[in-house]
């Protein structure tokens, strides 16, 4: 059984000071888009959005909605 501490609250190996992705396990920390969020919490992982702003709460971030959804419907 993994021990979780407050150092490493989703028991990845990864300290959360250095973890890109704190909550969520991701041991490899791959980030695609090098906007510093790790791919498994990403919200948008093709394209670079460091503030994962989701103005729609659709789970797809704001720089991904246009993408995902191109001609804007719901």
């Amino acid at each position: 059984m993994t021990t979780v501490t407050a150092t490493d609250v989703d028991s990845d190996t990864v300290r959360n000071a250095e973890d890109n992705c704190p909550n969520t396990a991701n041991p490899d920390q791959m980030d695609s888009d090098g906007d510093r969020t790790g791919d498994a919490c990403d919200n948008c992982p093709g394209v670079a959005n460091a503030d994962q702003m989701d103005a729609d709460n659709n789970g797809v971030g704001d720089a991904c909605d246009g993408l995902a959804n191109p001609d804007g419907d719901v």
